[in-house]
């Protein structure tokens, strides 16, 4: 919270934690109102807990470990999202990843 500036998870708008070796981001669940969110470099592998952030607009996730492509309808209820970086993660290799993202993600 020292880096948010703010007194309660609630009322984070943007988040930066580019390149932290994270895996763990249940935080995310007492984020509803988070708009951005960069966390490239880390080490996430479920895209679970960013169904929470239901004012997502934009989503870095690029150099991750999320390798199954699946993992992407977890992001459906993100009416708001606009932006989706998910290049450099295992399921970005599958063949069938950019029609697959566009037709469960058509916002």
């Amino acid at each position: 919270l020292n880096k948010t500036r703010v007194d309660n998870l609630k009322h984070v708008k943007n988040l930066n934690l580019w390149g932290n070796d994270l895996v763990d981001v249940s935080l995310l669940q007492q984020m509803p109102n988070v708009e951005v969110l960069s966390l490239s470099v880390n080490k996430i592998n479920s895209l679970q807990d960013f169904g929470h952030c239901t004012k997502l607009q934009e989503l870095y996730l690029r150099k991750n470990n999320i390798g199954d492509l699946q993992e992407v309808r977890f992001l459906k209820p993100l009416r708001h999202l606009k932006i989706l970086w998910l290049c450099d993660n295992p399921c970005a290799n599958a063949s069938s990843y950019r029609p697959y993202v566009i037709w469960h993600l058509p916002q």
